[in-house]
């Protein structure tokens, strides 16, 4: 609402913002951090006329005294400022062939990588102290003894991502149609449209994944229509890697606690004939498709449809009282746009 404007009419008029009312704050707990602040406002030509409030005042002119300046009108504003929280949520793929200029074609391609990793070992990565840049991924299977992990190494598997409807929301990581699942979401993330690709489905805190097992005879003579997927996925791509609470299993559901934001090296070694999976580990920042909330779950596989609580690093940063900052940020760690807990000054 505005005005009303006597000249014009208009009561309703677009929000507009001037290069002034949109700022940048830094963190003063993290000096590579800066926020978003907008400023919303009604004043100039749509400020809101008063009617009933000068009336207040009428006796004034009756007595010869002056009308307080600017009665007759209300300039209100409001102040939002946004932060980065660890992502809660990762919003189902939109199609790689959406129309140029559209908000599909923004969210292109940010979707949940079909590769989950462990927080047993993620948890150390993240810490910001942390030295080691690259990650090698261990792919575990059932029938063999799990080796002790070396460092700049962490447990992995490639989970089915793909929507399938029923109780368990997502396809399962065994049989034919699970492999073809699996190839069609890593085409997804191939350089370019490829009619067969699925987009992933929506992934969040608690969802539940099945982990394809090497171990599996049907994946295991399918290893090699894997490899061919894997191979076309680009070298420096910025993956959202789902990380899950404990090591894969394979007899059970793994459950996903947060998202790791993480820089492709390799999927195959050099002749494509065997896994070599590695990540870098980059810069915590908001993505695209991405969403922070704390509440009712999305995919529906829990009873209580709530999300578990959070893990580290993945526990909501704070407010810090005695800087006026917000918790530095763990590292290469999914993060979305979240409104600040910090009390906003007037302007």
């Amino acid at each position: 609402p505005v005005g009303p404007d006597s000249q014009s009419g208009t009561y309703d008029s677009p929000v507009q913002f001037a290069s002034g009312d949109i700022t940048f704050p830094g963190n003063p707990a993290d000096g590579t951090e800066f926020f978003l602040r907008v400023r919303a406002r009604r004043d100039g030509s749509d400020a809101l006329r008063l009617v009933f409030l000068p009336l207040i005042y009428a006796y004034n002119a009756m007595l010869g005294l002056p009308m307080p300046p600017g009665i007759e009108t209300a300039s209100p504003y409001r102040v939002a400022e946004v932060i980065a929280q660890p992502a809660t949520r990762i919003g189902r793929g939109a199609p790689r062939d959406a129309a140029s200029g559209t908000r599909a074609a923004e969210l292109s391609g940010f979707s949940t990588f079909p590769i989950a990793i462990s927080n047993q070992q993620f948890v150390t990565a993240a810490d910001p102290a942390a030295a080691i840049n690259t990650y090698t991924i261990d792919l575990p299977q059932s029938n063999q003894p799990t080796p002790p992990l070396q460092p700049g190494h962490m447990r992995g598997c490639f989970v089915n991502v793909t929507y399938a409807g029923g109780a368990d929301y997502y396809g399962t990581g065994q049989g034919n149609l699970a492999i073809d699942q699996l190839n069609h979401s890593l085409q997804y993330f191939h350089n370019g449209f490829v009619a067969q690709a699925i987009p992933p489905a929506v992934v969040e805190r608690g969802s539940r994944l099945f982990a394809f097992d090497p171990a599996d005879p049907v994946f295991q003579s399918r290893k090699g229509d894997v490899l061919a997927q894997a191979r076309l996925i680009p070298a420096g791509s910025y993956c959202i890697v789902p990380v899950i609470r404990n090591d894969p299993s394979f007899s059970q559901t793994n459950e996903v606690v947060g998202f790791a934001r993480l820089r492709l090296r390799s999927l195959t070694d050099f002749s494509g004939t065997a896994f070599n999976i590695s990540f870098d580990i980059t810069e915590s920042v908001p993505v695209r498709n991405a969403s922070f909330a704390n509440g009712v779950a999305a995919v529906p596989t829990f009873g209580s449809n709530v999300l578990p609580p959070p893990v580290p690093p993945f526990i909501e940063r704070r407010h810090l009282p005695q800087s006026d900052g917000i918790e530095p940020r763990s590292r290469s760690i999914v993060m979305a746009p979240a409104l600040s807990p910090r009390a906003i000054p007037k302007i």
